[in-house]
């Protein structure tokens, strides 16, 4: 009998620590993927101010074009502007109504859109200065 009894102590030893084991296995897994999310989320906010600020440029650019050529369009496909090393802008559409112009831009970095919308009065005399009557960006 005292035999038996020491079997089933070693047997519930065992079991408490491989349920102990896989208890911490499971916790540590999960602060892995939760790390991993979290930079992932951190990644994507980077991303999207970096297209944002691209988009943003592009309708500077936009804006200068008004300044410089009157009744600016760019091509059918929009207008591909190089930021900085590696990041593109398009400035996809102007659209004119009298003198005021609706300028649309677009950037995307690594999946993250955005897409910027001017409205800006443009005087023909070229000694008047462009007008900002609107900067948003399109949801």
């Amino acid at each position: 009998m005292k035999y038996h009894t020491k079997i089933q102590r070693g047997y519930a030893a065992l079991m408490t620590a491989f349920t102990l084991s896989l208890l911490l296995l499971v916790l540590s897994i999960g602060a892995s993927a939760s790390a991993l999310f979290a930079r992932e989320n951190v990644s994507s906010v980077e991303n999207r101010a970096i297209a944002k600020h691209a988009a943003s440029s592009c309708a500077e650019t936009a804006l200068l074009y008004l300044a410089s050529e009157i009744r600016y369009e760019p091509n059918p496909a929009g207008d591909l502007v190089q930021v900085s090393k590696g990041v593109f802008c398009i400035i996809a559409s102007v659209v004119w109504d009298s003198n005021k112009a609706t300028l649309t831009t677009k950037s995307s970095v690594r999946g993250s859109l955005v897409k910027i919308e001017v409205e800006a009065i443009v005087d023909i005399e070229r000694d008047k200065p462009v007008i900002i009557t609107l900067w948003q960006e399109i949801k």
